[in-house]
C-alpha cells in the first residue's frame, strides 16, 4: 500500500482485507497507509497526532510574521536519517551493518511496539545525517519506529513510516522493500504479549 489517503474505503473492503491478511496475505505500508492501517486495528501500532506534533513548538512569543516561519519549523522536506537494523530479522537479510541511512520527508512518527520481535528498525538516538529538520522534532523521532512486521492470523503486515526507493535512486533501503516481497511469510511475531 503506497503512501496515501484511505479514509474512503468502505467498511466492507477493510473487513475483505482483514480477512484476506488473516487467510495469509502479506502487506506492506508505507506512511500514511501505515497510519491508515493503525486506525483500522490492522496494524498495531500508535502514531504521533499532528496536536502532539504542534505542542513541540512554542508560539506564546510569536507574531503573525512568524507564521511561515514556525510552518517550516513544522516540517521535514526531505533529510536523510539514520535507523538502527535488527539484523537477525529475515527482513533486514543481506545487511551487515546495523546502521542504515533513509530518506525521510515527513513528520508521521510511530511509536515502537511493544510486542517481541516486531520493531526492525529504528531511528537511532541522534537520527539526523544530513539536510534540515528542527531540533524539537529530530528529538521526537529519535527511538523511534521506522519499520515494523508482525503477524496477523495467518499473514503478515510489513509498515514503515518512509519510502525506501524514493524516486527509484535510493537503493540502500530498496532491499528492506524486496525482503518484505520475497520473504514477507519467512518471519513469525505475533502482535500479543
Amino acid at each position: 500500500m503506497v503512501n496515501g489517503n484511505y479514509q474512503t474505503l468502505s467498511p466492507i473492503v477493510v473487513i475483505k482485507l482483514e480477512s484476506w491478511l488473516k487467510e495469509g496475505g502479506v502487506v506492506f505500508a508505507q506512511k500514511y497507509a501505515a497510519q491508515w492501517l493503525a486506525s483500522k486495528d490492522i496494524l498495531k501500532a500508535s502514531f504521533v497526532s499532528r496536536n502532539q506534533i504542534n505542542q513541540l513548538f512554542d508560539t506564546s512569543e510569536l507574531s503573525y510574521k512568524d507564521k511561515d516561519y514556525l510552518a517550516a519549523r513544522k516540517r521535514i522536506a526531505g533529510a536523510i536519517y539514520e535507523t538502527n537494523l535488527d539484523t537477525t530479522h529475515p527482513l533486514t537479510f543481506g545487511f551487515n551493518q546495523k546502521k542504515l541511512p533513509v530518506y525521510k520527508n515527513n513528520t508521521l512518527i510511530m511509536e515502537p511496539l511493544h510486542y517481541p520481535f516486531t520493531n526492525v528498525g529504528t531511528y537511532s538516538a541522534s537520527p539526523l545525517l544530513s539536510g534540515y529538520t528542527d531540533k524539537n522534532l529530530i528529538a521526537r523521532i529519535a527511538n523511534t519506529s521506522s519499520l515494523v512486521a508482525h503477524n496477523v492470523g495467518e499473514g503478515r503486515v510489513i509498515a514503515t513510516t518512509d519510502n525506501f526507493v524514493f524516486r527509484g535512486y535510493w537503493y540502500g533501503s530498496a532491499k528492506l522493500l524486496a525482503n518484505s516481497l520475497f520473504f514477507g511469510k519467512v518471519f513469525s511475531a505475533p502482535a500479543t504479549r
